[in-house]
């Protein structure tokens, strides 16, 4: 079995494993799962922005280095799994910042003017 194929494997048993504990044992309604999908592709868009501002941000700081100080900087000290990480965990920082309490129940009814 192949690495990729076996880490989808164990990854496809722990989410039918959350889903079956979320649903018999903590009580959440399976109709909401489809909303916590659609906020998860929100986080990972906003992720993804995180990501390539901080690439952008990074790369231009190694050439403004290189430039003004003269020392060669390589640009793969960007070529890091923790800027992944990082910029992650930014996202559900920035999404959690965002969302007032409350606000979700909001935005799931379509139609319904928001109160501020």
């Amino acid at each position: 079995m192949r690495s990729a194929s076996f880490i989808l494997t164990v990854v496809m048993a722990t989410s039918l494993g959350a889903y079956l504990l979320a649903t018999r044992k903590l009580g959440l309604a399976p109709s909401s799962l489809r909303f916590a999908t659609l906020r998860m592709t929100e986080i990972l868009g906003i992720a993804l922005l995180f990501c390539m501002v901080n690439l952008a941000v990074g790369i231009t700081t190694i050439l403004a280095l290189r430039a003004v100080v003269g020392w060669f900087l390589s640009v793969y000290f960007l070529n890091d799994l923790s800027l992944l990480v990082l910029s992650g965990l930014q996202a559900l920082l920035f999404d959690s910042w965002r969302r007032a309490p409350g606000r979700d129940r909001e935005l799931a009814t379509p139609g319904r003017p928001r109160r501020r």
